[in-house]
């Protein structure tokens, strides 16, 4: 007949598509409530989100939860749409015995006598919440609230018959005293409705309550899973770093002996490199723009050692600089390129380094025209095609922050090698 009413359950986490809506739950307790119960001490509030949709706000219509998303016109709507069901419903059930009785205007009495009821239960739980404060609904014994919640829609009942009865120019008090035995069938009626709401109530408050701990446990798992990926990206990236540090320092030992000038001029310059890089390289997120400019920093080093032996060029969409980037997933594949590509090269060669977006796809490649994978030693080709450790640890790095989709690819082309990067063009940072 009509519908208790609950506070407030409140939705965060929205897709771009549409919203979303993911129960977090916190209740006010009393030490002797019982999780059934508790949820009934908090103040009656709506989150005010007007966009909440309307099957959202009909099942949290009948809750005990510490909160309501939507607003409170949603719900008193939502009230009376309840209401005219209840009141369909009804009609049918007694135009059964009443086939005399026009089925139009039996389902119009049922529909002002159903609304009444509706709307003075509704208004009465909103007015016990609005009247009481928090605290004072906290002290209340579970079974105290118990009986609270129950009396509201008996009162209700009886207040929305007499507002019924009034509409239709009837006086609801000359029925009770001319039929006490009508009294008692609406005081039956009301003690069921009454019954049936609580029930219903609390079924559906542990409904949402299970679901809101099993956003929280899915929460709880993902940030764990997030963590243990920051550590093995961690460690996938301390594998990189000495990599790229001992190669450094062994070419300027290299040139101690035969060129002390340049081995000074090369080591200022790793400095210079270090110094610029080093907080960049112990982050775990960065943007493209970023990673071209320690590349920039890395290649000027190795033209120090090089010199003219190694050229650089640069195919970057502007657009791409600001996107995110893992730092440190190209420098491995310039290091291979120079060092199984341009260096075992006499004349040297140039690098390119390029960035593109194709779509939902982003394609970076480092491009050389040395010797090719067909043009490296038997040792070595399984470093350059990319089996070697350093290679393994980019595509690990990959995936791991950018997903799954993403690929890793070497190749001859018509010159040289170019080892490509493709991964989606949606952040997953």
């Amino acid at each position: 007949m009509a519908a208790t009413r609950a506070p407030k359950l409140r939705f965060v986490a929205h897709d771009s598509a549409r919203a979303r809506h993911v129960p977090t739950l916190g209740t006010m307790q009393h030490p002797a409530a019982s999780p059934d119960t508790a949820a009934v001490t908090e103040v009656c509030e709506y989150d005010g989100d007007p966009n909440v949709p309307f099957s959202v706000i009909l099942r949290h219509w009948w809750t005990m939860t510490p909160g309501r998303p939507g607003t409170a016109r949603q719900y008193y709507v939502a009230t009376a749409v309840q209401n005219t069901v209840i009141a369909a419903v009804l009609t049918l059930f007694f135009s059964l015995g009443n086939t005399k009785a026009p089925l139009w205007d039996l389902f119009l009495e049922t529909l002002v006598i159903s609304q009444c009821i509706g709307f003075s239960i509704h208004i009465g739980f909103d007015t016990f919440n609005r009247v009481t404060s928090r605290a004072w609904r906290a002290a209340l014994p579970k079974q105290v609230l118990t009986t609270i919640h129950i009396a509201i829609p008996m009162v209700g009942v009886f207040v929305g018959y007499g507002i019924a009865f009034a509409l239709n120019g009837r006086n609801f008090y000359t029925l009770l005293v001319t039929y006490p035995r009508a009294g008692g069938l609406i005081f039956l009626m009301g003690l069921l409705v009454s019954f049936i709401s609580y029930m219903v109530m609390v079924g559906e408050t542990k409904k949402l309550k299970a679901e809101a701990n099993e956003a929280h446990a899915r929460e709880t798992a993902v940030a764990a899973q997030k963590q243990a990926s920051d550590a093995e990206l961690r460690a996938l990236q301390a594998q990189i770093e000495p990599h790229f540090l001992f190669n450094t320092l062994a070419n300027v030992q290299a040139l101690i002996d035969y060129e002390p000038a340049k081995a000074k001029q090369m080591l200022e310059s790793f400095i210079e490199y270090l110094r610029a890089t080093l907080d960049a390289s112990r982050r775990t997120q960065a943007s493209l723009g970023d990673e071209f400019s320690m590349l920039e920093r890395y290649l000027q080093l190795m033209q120090v050692r090089m010199g003219a032996r190694l050229q650089m060029a640069w195919e970057i969409d502007p657009a791409l600089r600001s996107h995110p980037f893992t730092p440190l997933l190209l420098q491995p594949l310039v290091e291979n390129a120079i060092k199984y590509g341009l260096e075992p090269k006499i004349e040297g060669g140039t690098i390119t380094i390029r960035a593109q977006r194709i779509q939902n796809r982003i394609r970076l490649e480092v491009q050389d025209d040395g010797l090719g994978l067909g043009g490296a030693s038997t040792a070595r080709k399984g470093v350059r095609s990319g089996s070697g450790t350093g290679l393994k640890n980019v595509l690990a790095r990959l995936q791991s922050t950018l997903g799954e989709s993403a690929t890793l690819s070497i190749a001859n082309n018509a010159q040289g090698c170019c080892a490509s990067l493709e991964f989606d063009a949606r952040p997953q940072f």
